[in-house]
Order: C-alpha cells, then sequence, then structure tokens
C-alpha cells in the first residue's frame, strides 16, 4: 500500500481527522524510515514462517523478502526472526512486538484508503512507484507546484528499488507508472523509456578519497557503500565498477536508499556511488570528493504498462514525465 497525499482535505481526511489514534498512526508512519509494503511483507512472512514460501505466494524473489525484513529489522535495532538453518523462521520478541502494531497499521491505513476511493467512478489518484533518491529529491519538492495545478488527481507514492517487485506490482495494475534511475533495460510486458542520461561518479570523504587517489589497486581495496545483494541496483552498480576496471572486495555497509549511502560517504565510512546532481552540493561544502574514476552514465526510465492510462489520470502522468525527464 502506498503512501497517500491529498491534495487538500476531503471526506475521508477529514474524517481521518476526527480519529485522533488513527492519525497519529499514520503520521507516526510517515516520519519512520520503513514503509507500508514493508509491513506487508513482513505480515505475511510471519503467516508463513518460511521466507521461500512468501516470496512464492506473493511472486517476488527470496532475496527481496530478505531485504524487506533486513529494512525493518534496522529500524527496530534487532532481528524480527529467530532464523536458524534447517527450522522455521519464528517471530523473535521484537517480531512479536512489530507484529501487533503492524497489524493494526494495515488495517487503519486500509480503512483510509477504501473511505477516500470506493464510491469513485473514475481513478482518483496516480499511483507512482518510485525509487527513494528521486521521490526525496524531485518528487517530494515539486508537490505544492503539481497541487497548484487545476483538477490533478491525488498521488499515491511507493518507495522501492527498481526491481522484479515493482515490475509485478506495474503489471498486476496496483501502480500507474514507474520512475527510477538505473541502467537500460527491458521488463516483460511493460514500456520502459529512457527519459535522459544520468552521470554518476564515485565519492568519498576527503580524507579517505585523498588516500586511494585514483589508484585503481588502492581503491580496490577500500571500504566500499552498496546496494542491497540481489537487487537491479546492486547489478547496475557491478557492471559499472567492471566497465570501470573497479572490483570492490571491502562492502563496509548496504542500502537500498540513496541518502544513508550518502551520509555513511560524508562521514568517512566508505566509497559510494552517487549521481553527480546529488552530491555535488556536498563537494561545494567539501564535505566529499569525487574520485578520479569515469563511469558509463545510468538513465533516468519511466516504466508502463503498454494499455493508455485513464484520461483523468494522463496530465498528471505528463507532468511528471516531464519534470524528471528535465531535472
Amino acid at each position: 500500500m502506498p503512501a497517500f497525499i491529498p491534495r487538500t482535505p476531503s471526506p475521508g481526511t477529514i474524517a481521518m481527522q476526527q480519529q485522533p489514534a488513527l492519525s497519529n498512526i499514520l503520521e507516526a508512519l510517515y516520519l519512520m524510515t520503513f514503509t507500508i509494503r514493508q509491513l506487508e511483507v513482513f505480515v505475511q512472512a510471519a503467516a508463513d514462517e518460511n521466507f521461500r514460501a512468501t516470496a512464492d505466494r506473493l511472486g517476488i524473489t527470496q532475496p527481496t523478502i530478505s531485504n524487506h525484513i533486513s529494512a525493518l529489522e534496522r529500524e527496530v535495532g534487532g532481528p524480527l526472526f529467530d532464523r536458524q538453518r534447517g527450522s522455521s523462521a519464528k517471530l523473535s520478541p521484537k517480531g512479536r512486538d512489530l507484529l501487533e502494531r503492524a497489524k493494526l497499521l494495515l488495517s487503519e491505513a486500509g480503512k483510509v484508503n477504501a473511505s477516500r476511493f470506493s464510491q469513485a467512478e473514475n481513478p482518483s489518484s496516480l499511483t507512482i512507484i518510485v525509487g527513494p533518491q528521486l521521490q526525496d529529491h524531485i518528487i517530494r519538492p515539486a508537490l505544492p507546484r503539481y497541487y497548484a495545478l487545476p483538477e490533478m488527481p491525488d498521488l499515491n507514492l511507493i518507495s522501492m528499488l527498481l526491481g522484479e517487485e515493482a515490475f509485478s506490482l506495474l503489471r498486476g495494475g496496483k501502480a500507474d507508472v514507474g520512475f527510477f534511475n538505473g541502467d537500460r533495460l527491458t521488463a516483460k510486458g511493460l514500456n520502459v523509456d529512457l527519459l535522459r542520461p544520468v552521470a554518476v561518479g564515485l565519492y568519498a570523504a576527503p580524507d579517505l578519497a585523498d588516500s586511494v587517489g585514483g589508484d585503481r589497486n588502492i581503491i580496490n581495496t577500500a571500504p566500499f557503500l552498496m546496494a542491497p545483494l540481489n537487487s537491479a541496483h546492486n547489478d547496475w552498480l557491478c557492471k559499472i565498477f567492471l566497465g570501470a576496471g573497479i572490483n570492490p572486495i571491502n562492502i563496509a555497509a548496504r542500502s537500498q536508499f540513496s541518502d544513508v549511502i550518502k551520509q555513511l560517504a560524508i562521514e568517512g565510512r566508505g566509497l559510494g556511488v552517487l549521481f553527480d546532481d546529488d552530491a555535488w552540493p556536498h563537494v561545494e561544502k567539501g564535505e566529499l570528493t569525487r574520485i578520479p574514476i569515469d563511469f558509463v552514465s545510468g538513465y533516468r526510465l519511466m516504466i508502463t504498462r503498454p494499455e493508455p492510462l485513464h484520461p483523468t489520470l494522463s496530465a498528471a502522468l505528463a507532468f511528471w514525465r516531464a519534470l524528471l525527464k528535465t531535472s
């Protein structure tokens, strides 16, 4: 379930404001770094007690399940499952505590969604799957400009890395469009448009950057900050490293969030690949230095189903396509 971002208070949002407990729950979710989708996967995995069974049932990969659970574990500060080889994945004490709160949160969020949309004859919202970096640095800052336009539908945002889970949501009609930065690709049953190239570089805190210089042998042994294993983003990083003659052997940390990678790089924890537009303000402040290694550019991607959108959503899609193509 995506994060619902309404234009103005509506009957659904007014009703939510009259329920303090529900409002507090949703506000708390908005402030957290995990997503409704991660909670949904966690609840399903808790019921199955087997990540592979959950992956098969949801039509996604087992590493995707593990990545969602790991993100939640980082948020709560400990393991959610007692995982031992050869045995089922039983909930830990932290897991049992989160399960009750997750079920309540999902139930109440569902009520808000149902009350907002159940009577609509036409689609009243555009659902966008978007990479975390694009969501935080391009889409959210543009929301006031978007909602200043007349008759634009409300937005549902799903923050998610490029990969099979995103493709599955698009194919199943649970999302209308996806915007990502990454490698050029094909996705069965979906249209992939290359909006524009996006330049990337290898960045580190100045002291660490000075210590490695441009010597690939030294760079290879330095600590690296990477995307989650078995993700499309990690595959893309490995591809551009190979093309640049880089072979990282010391992975210091992994995260799906570019802001986390950037902050760890600023703290001197490792070398991270960042989009130049995102990293440059920190270079100007003296917080980051670009390592003198050139990479092949990535791309800004727009992914949709082949069939046209409902006319009520076309203008909204055109707005976001133009913005993501030029920003």
